[in-house]
């Protein structure tokens, strides 16, 4: 099932990992956050580009391991749309 409305790296984490739901992820600006999950990081290790960019950090909300994919989250934001 795909949205094309979500970013491509989002839609293709949701199709290989069928539990993550719209919760799991986060935007900020030209990023994407995802909830660091060991299947979401053995993912990414092993499917995304650029893994290296990917930083950790804790989250001041839900006190949660979240990932931060710099420029895999709305890139439309940029012109005003899907905010």
């Amino acid at each position: 099932m795909t949205n094309n409305s979500l970013p491509v790296l989002q839609q293709r984490l949701m199709e290989a990992i069928p539990a993550l739901t719209q919760n799991d992820f986060s935007y900020y600006a030209t990023d994407l956050y995802v909830r660091a999950l060991p299947e979401v990081e053995n993912w990414l290790k092993e499917n995304y580009e650029y893994p290296r960019q990917i930083k950790p950090f804790k989250c001041n909300i839900d006190q949660n391991k979240w990932l931060d994919i710099p420029f895999a989250g709305y890139w439309k934001t940029l012109e005003g749309q899907n905010i």
